[in-house]
């Protein structure tokens, strides 16, 4: 069976709340700050923005004096492992599934995590939004890997923890999850469920 992983929240933690405070000192930015900042990630996650340009616009929009190496610090310094769906990941390769990255990810956090995570080096293919040029939820995203990778899509695992991918997913015939850090014992009913039938 094939298995798509998303990465953030759901094999990397991803503290936002440490990135704002960091950049704009609080958690809780305006609600125009936030809308401009996620209109720039959404670019960077594409690819359509370099690293230079995504310091250089989340500097412009900061209100305190960050300097470039700063924010780069702090967009990084945000996450950590989820170490228990790394298990996870490595008894599926061990039990000889497919293991596929399906992330919304950009060219500043995608050579950190190759580096520092060797977990992401045990799966066997990669779908990066920053590669493709289109971000999830959008359906490009999910028909260009059913396409890629020779996706059966009944037979297709997939991990998320946002709820407009997942639906996305379960349109395409994923069977999907919407993983929970806070509840990692659902995911692995779900798995054990779907691969271990009684």
């Amino acid at each position: 069976m094939t298995v798509l992983f998303d990465i953030g929240n759901v094999l990397i933690r991803v503290n936002i709340d440490s990135f704002y405070n960091r950049v704009f000192g609080t958690a809780e930015p305006d609600p125009q700050i936030i809308a401009k900042f996620i209109e720039i990630r959404d670019l960077h996650d594409r690819g359509n923005l370099d690293q230079t340009s995504f310091i250089t616009q989340i500097r412009d929009l900061s209100p305190l004096d960050v300097s470039p190496e700063e924010i780069q610090e702090a967009w990084n310094g945000m996450l950590s492992p989820i170490t228990p769906m790394h298990q996870v990941v490595s008894d599926l390769k061990k039990a000889g599934h497919r293991l596929i990255l399906f992330s919304n990810i950009n060219r500043i956090h995608l050579p950190y995590l190759l580096d520092h995570y060797p977990i992401l080096h045990e799966f066997h293919e990669a779908q990066y939004s920053c590669e493709l040029g289109e971000i999830k939820p959008h359906n490009h995203f999910y028909e260009d890997a059913i396409k890629r990778f020779a996706l059966t899509p009944d037979d297709t695992l997939y991990f998320d923890d946002l709820s407009p991918n997942i639906a996305t997913g379960e349109h395409h015939g994923f069977r999907c999850h919407q993983y929970d850090t806070d509840n990692h014992d659902a995911a692995l009913t779900w798995l054990n469920l779907i691969l271990s039938p009684s």
